[in-house]
């Protein structure tokens, strides 16, 4: 926003006036001047920087509108009027102003920055990579286009890139707060959820009502189950910026998460209302709805995770496939293709939807995860349904045969609108019969204990932390010489084994000839070889529930829920035979509810 002093002595002496502080009167003098002399244009161009600079928006738009209309290569005004409606966030607006700079000036530095951001906030991030990237090479030291740009490449996953470019610009300028809030997104997406707490705070020691950082802080106090303090985050950053839309989901999800129901849809309510189609607060959404078992709306709310998934939608491929997505025609007469949802847990709940629809269309393709090809021909019956991920889906050649692609969650339209249309029957899929066999023979020959299978760490680089636990945090479950406990943490574990077996003397069975990551043969049948499965809630939790094995989930609070547990019941009906466990105020309270149900448990089930 600039000021035109190139004008008469007396617009030169009010420009000045107006810079010393005397804003009002300089507004005056000049409105009166305007009204002797209506025809000069950078005098109402003058105005419009005046209005803008004292927050009278409109009046700053009539005046900057009056300037172009005369002089339409007035590259200020357009800039500024593009500035202006960034601050109301109609990002596509504003570009129309940038893009009309730009021709009258291609390489002007601050119009392909403005413009980057602009795609930035629309999520076209492709598109804001090349216009930042373009803006950086014309001024190296731009931090501000260093910041845009590091988001950029942290939404599309370049993650080092963007660490690079937010330290760049911290160090280009160090009060730069805006960049500090962003690194610890950066942190926070790789599960440093410390080093991302204190990007948060000195992001608010240099400027305390800064409400994206009070919203991220928010959250990350809730993470920590600080609830009170996230609260006072949440509500302060509502205060600076009503408008805020974030801010209201993230209220709505919190809330959720306490399974505080009418306090959470008020807040998601609020939310809709000032952006009814935010595909994160319908995602959100859909999870509450889900845990509430209110399945038709859920299902709908729970599609715009294909709209979130904004680096999918500049796809190339996208852009192939979009025209195919499923819309509810009749699955039975089409030839479909089925899309694995990211996450093999995930991938495991939704197949348990998969013998129906199998039995309906016997000609469907399920793209799958390699690891679970065999388990899944096995238990559905199938040998050509099943193929390896994106073999077709990213091969053009295969897909023209495809008339309708189906996203694995999407299923739940069709097979799951009602709680009572999940089947009762516990196992849905059905691990090798002779490798069980042989694993629970190689298990009796060790002791003829019941064995109880452990496993105590998440992986998920986001959220793990709060799913996870030691071994050490397990010691008084596992000071139990009545059973014997087999280790099924996939992952580097055994230095962890060794270290708590030398500290507590207690064994824990470990068969090393197993891979618990890449072999899911071996590792279903190794859970079903078992007596019982104790566990945090991770990718195991859902193969044991999936194989029907008796298994106790110790499900987490607040951020790390996930709604498949967050029932309010010990059940859940995507996995009969699995109880749950939900941490109250602490593990170790939960860990005490289990070692007391445990010792029930051994008087029922002991071999002895």
């Amino acid at each position: 926003m600039n000021l035109n002093i190139k004008n008469n002595n007396y617009q030169q002496s009010l420009l000045k006036e107006f810079q010393q502080g005397k804003k009002q009167t300089a507004i005056k003098k000049l409105q009166d001047y305007l009204k002797k002399n209506p025809q000069d244009t950078i005098a109402h161009y003058n105005l419009g920087v005046m209005y803008q600079a004292i927050n009278k928006i409109e009046e700053s738009i009539s005046e900057y509108n009056i300037t172009i209309k005369r002089d339409k290569k007035n590259w200020r005004a357009l800039s500024n009027l593009g500035l202006i409606y960034f601050t109301k966030r109609l990002y596509k607006k504003s570009n129309i102003f940038h893009m009309k700079v730009l021709k009258l000036n291609k390489d002007y530095q601050p119009a392909l920055r403005d413009i980057g951001t602009n795609f930035l906030c629309l999520e076209h991030y492709k598109t804001a990579e090349n216009f930042l990237t373009k803006s950086l090479k014309l001024n190296s030291i731009d931090y501000i286009n260093m910041n845009s740009l590091g988001l950029v490449k942290l939404y599309l996953d370049k993650f080092e890139e963007a660490k690079i470019l937010f330290e760049k610009s911290i160090s280009t300028k160090e009060n730069y707060y805006v960049s500090y809030n962003n690194l610890g997104l950066y942190y926070e997406r790789f599960g440093e959820i410390e080093k991302a707490f204190n990007c948060y705070k000195k992001c608010l020691n240099i400027n305390p009502n800064y409400p994206n950082a009070l919203n991220n802080i928010g959250m990350l106090y809730f993470y920590f189950e600080e609830n009170i303090k996230a609260f006072s985050c949440f509500h302060k950053a509502i205060k600076i910026d009503p408008s805020m839309v974030d801010l209201y989901f993230n209220l709505g999800l919190s809330y959720f998460h306490m399974r505080k129901f009418n306090e959470a849809e008020k807040y998601f309510r609020k939310g809709f209302k000032i952006s009814p189609k935010h595909i994160n607060g319908h995602y959100n959404y859909s999870f509450m709805l889900l845990a509430q078992h209110n399945y038709k709306k859920a299902w709908e709310e729970f599609d715009y995770r294909i709209k979130r998934s904004t680096k999918l939608n500049e796809n190339f491929l996208f852009k192939k496939i979009e025209n195919k997505i499923w819309t509810n025609q009749d699955l039975t007469k089409n030839n479909l293709l089925i899309v694995r949802e990211q996450g093999v847990g995930d991938e495991i709940l939704y197949s348990s939807m998969y013998k129906e629809l199998i039995k309906s269309n016997k000609k469907v393709k399920i793209e799958t995860d390699p690891r679970l090809i065999e388990l899944f021909k096995r238990s559905f019956d199938s040998k050509n349904n099943f193929v390896e991920k994106n073999s077709i889906s990213q091969n053009k050649n295969y897909l023209k045969d495809i008339d309708v692609i189906i996203f694995a969650g999407s299923l739940g339209k069709k097979y799951r609108k009602s709680k009572m249309a999940f089947p009762k029957k516990c196992g849905f899929l059905k691990p090798k019969v002779t490798l069980v066999e042989k694993i629970k023979s190689e298990l009796n020959e060790i002791n003829q204990k019941p064995k109880i299978g452990i496993s105590w760490i998440s992986k998920n680089k986001r959220i793990g932390k709060g799913k996870s636990m030691t071994l050490m945090n397990l010691l008084p479950l596992l000071k139990n010489d009545e059973v014997s406990f087999v280790n099924l943490q996939y992952g580097e574990s055994t230095n962890e084994i060794n270290k708590f077996q030398k500290k507590t003397g207690i064994n824990i069975i470990n068969l090393k000839n197993i891979d618990k990551f890449n072999d899911f043969e071996s590792l279903s049948a190794l859970l079903k070889s078992l007596d019982l499965f104790i566990t945090v809630s991770n990718t195991t939790a859902h193969l044991s529930g999936a194989i029907g094995q008796a298994t106790w989930v110790m499900a987490p609070k607040s951020e790390s829920l996930l709604f498949y547990w967050n029932t309010g019941e010990e059940n859940t009906p995507w996995y009969p035979s699995v109880r749950i466990f939900p941490k109250k105020d602490s593990w170790n309270e939960t860990l005490k509810n289990i070692t007391i149900n445990l010792r029930k448990w051994i008087k029922i089930n002991s071999k002895n």
